[in-house]
C-alpha cells in the first residue's frame, strides 16, 4: 500500500508545478475628473447636434476622407494594409510580420471590441462600439501616449498582432469607445495592476463623454494605462493634511497624468500624495519602472 501511495504522488507531482502569478485585486479606479458631456451621442450625431453638419476632411489629399483613411497624414490612395491591422502600410512601423516581444504592450483599441469579462458590465457580454474619432485624432493620441511611456520598456500600439505576440502577463488593452453605458458618467475606468493578471480585462476610455476631444482623451488613455500598471491617483492636500482634490489639478503649465489636467497643460509623471493619505507619496515613474522596466 505504501508503494502504491508513492506512485500516485509521483504521477501527480508534475501537474502541480505550473502556477499563475499571484495578484492583488483592487476595486476599479473610477475616473470622473473634469466636466463630462452628458449627451452620449455617437460621433456623427454629436457633430450634427453641435453644428448641424458633419465635418469631412481629407488632410493628405489622396482622395480618401479622413474618417475612413487608414493613414490620414500620408497620401495612400491604394489604402494598402498588408497585416490587416487597420493602419496603412505607409504609416505602419511593422506592416508585415510581427516578432514575439519581451516588452510590455499597451494596445489602444479604437475599432470596437467584443467585451466578455466577468470583471465588467456585470459579466454580461457587450459589443463595444468604435471610438468615433477621426484617424488623424487616433494618430495624435497614439503619438502622445507613446511619448508619455517612451522611456519605459513598453510598446504602445494600435496593432492587434503586436498585442497578441506579447506575454499575456505583461500586456493591456485600452478600449476607446462610445459605449459609456458600461460605466456611465465617467471619463474612463480600469483595474489597478490588471496589466499583469494574464486575463482579458481591458481598461476603458469613453470618447463620447469627453466630446471626442483628442487632447482630453489622450491624457485619459495614459491615465487609465497608468492604473493598469499599478498607479493610483495623484491628489492634493492643504497644509493641515486635509484632502482638497482627489485628482490633483494643473500647477501653472504642467500637471500629473494621474491627476486631472486640461488639454493646455503639459501632462507629466508626478511625485506626490495619493487620495489614501497625505503621507502616502507615490512616485509615478519609479512604480512604472519597477513594474515594467526602462529601455
Amino acid at each position: 500500500m505504501k508503494n502504491l501511495i508513492l506512485i500516485v504522488l509521483l504521477i501527480a507531482l508534475p501537474f502541480s508545478c505550473q502556477k499563475e502569478p499571484s495578484r492583488v485585486i483592487y476595486p476599479p479606479e473610477i475616473c470622473n475628473f473634469g466636466e463630462l458631456d452628458n449627451a452620449v451621442y455617437p460621433r456623427e450625431e454629436f457633430e450634427l447636434a453641435r453644428s448641424g453638419s458633419v465635418r469631412i476632411k481629407d488632410s493628405d489629399r489622396d482622395g480618401v476622407a479622413d474618417n475612413i483613411d487608414n493613414c490620414p497624414r500620408k497620401a495612400n490612395a491604394d489604402q494598402k494594409d498588408s497585416d490587416g491591422d487597420g493602419i496603412g502600410d505607409v504609416c505602419d512601423s511593422s506592416p508585415f510580420s510581427v516578432p514575439v516581444t519581451t516588452q510590455g504592450v499597451i494596445l489602444l483599441d479604437f475599432d470596437g471590441y467584443y467585451l466578455n469579462s466577468p470583471s465588467w458590465n456585470n459579466g454580461i457580454p457587450i459589443q463595444c462600439q468604435p471610438s468615433g474619432l477621426y484617424p488623424a485624432d487616433v494618430q495624435t493620441i497614439l503619438d502622445s501616449v507613446s511619448k508619455d511611456y517612451n522611456r519605459f520598456n513598453l510598446i504602445v500600439t494600435t496593432d492587434e498582432n503586436v498585442y497578441n505576440a506579447a506575454n499575456r502577463y505583461k500586456r493591456m488593452r485600452i478600449v476607446v469607445t462610445t459605449s459609456s453605458e458600461i460605466y456611465p458618467g465617467v471619463a474612463g475606468i480600469a483595474y489597478r495592476g490588471s496589466m499583469f493578471w494574464g486575463s482579458e480585462t481591458p481598461g476603458f476610455v469613453f470618447s463620447n463623454t469627453m466630446s471626442f476631444n483628442p487632447l482630453r482623451i489622450r491624457v485619459t488613455v495614459s491615465h487609465e494605462s497608468g492604473h493598469t500598471i499599478g498607479l493610483q491617483h495623484q491628489a492634493q492636500y492643504d497644509a493641515n493634511c486635509n484632502l482638497l482634490y482627489t485628482y490633483k489639478p494643473c500647477d501653472y503649465l504642467s500637471g500629473p497624468i494621474m491627476g486631472s489636467i486640461g488639454g493646455n497643460c503639459l501632462p507629466l509623471w508626478w511625485v506626490g500624495p495619493t487620495p489614501t493619505a497625505c503621507t502616502d507619496i507615490q512616485n509615478d515613474s519609479a512604480i512604472i519602472k519597477a513594474n515594467v522596466g526602462v529601455k
